[in-house]
């Protein structure tokens, strides 16, 4: 049984990427109909340029923040 242990959630999309790397990871239809694809690579990048964005506004390691985004109709 694979149990995360002491892995965090970027340990586990790091290694979902050495899997699927190419893969389809997420799809989603924006409000303009438009479909929007990222792949585990893809995906893996943003949340790279959004760990940097945020630490360049001050979020640490071990401080907690929210992210407000509009309601899905």
């Amino acid at each position: 049984m694979d149990l995360m242990a002491n892995r965090t959630i970027i340990d586990l999309l790091q290694e979902k990427c050495r899997m699927y790397g190419d893969k389809p990871f997420l799809l989603f239809e924006d409000n303009h109909k438009k479909v929007v694809k990222y792949t585990y690579h893809g995906f893996l990048n943003r949340v790279d340029k959004l760990s940097h964005v945020l630490y360049h506004f001050g979020v640490k390691k071990g401080r907690q923040s929210d992210i407000a985004s509009p309601q899905l109709r």
